[in-house]
């Protein structure tokens, strides 16, 4: 994504693995800096929470990402929500939710279950939100770019398929940018 976006948007990112909701919902107002004073606010913000979540209650995720956008809107920048990439379908199948409403963890199929439906549930009530819809790029492209990473175990991206998502999510800020102005 800074490929596809050098020299045409200044690119931040907290100094740490943003984790789960919660962590997000933590420390979101630390990781926005001081966006009020001049020359500090933000055009555009992606945003996501969903691999770390993946063992997670749907009322704690939602509510995790109710005060995360409440904190983002704050910003009047231009928010855009990425779907949560898929778990590969090599993992074990995501099966029911578990007795205590919990999500069953990093599995095949548990984003496309309850993880994005969930994110989705919320993102849909702020229609000023937009989505990036990273999760369909590498299911459409499980026979093709991401072939072999849906043949692996690890959920992270290298190389090419990094690439592709990077340029994919800087192509939709630029559409995004464009329409801002």
């Amino acid at each position: 994504m800074r490929a596809g976006l050098k020299g045409k948007l200044n690119l931040h990112h907290p100094p740490t693995n943003c984790g789960p909701s919660a962590k997000g919902r933590g420390n979101i107002v630390s990781w926005l800096g001081a966006y009020g004073e001049k020359g500090r606010h933000w055009d555009v913000i992606s945003f996501n929470h969903g691999h770390w979540d993946s063992s997670n209650t749907k009322a704690d995720y939602q509510s995790n990402l109710e005060a995360i956008i409440a904190e983002l809107k704050k910003t009047n920048a231009k928010l855009v929500w990425v779907t949560t990439c898929p778990v590969l379908s090599g993992n074990e199948p995501a099966g029911p939710l578990g007795e205590d409403g919990r999500a069953p963890g990093r599995k095949t199929r548990v984003m496309e279950k309850y993880l994005n439906p969930w994110a989705l549930e919320v993102i849909r009530r702020y229609p000023e939100i937009s989505v990036c819809d990273q999760w369909r790029l590498v299911k459409d492209g499980q026979n093709g770019v991401f072939k072999e990473w849906w043949d692996g175990k690890d959920v992270h991206f290298g190389g090419q398929q990094a690439k592709v998502l990077g340029d994919f999510l800087a192509r939709y800020i630029q559409k995004i940018m464009k329409t801002a102005k």
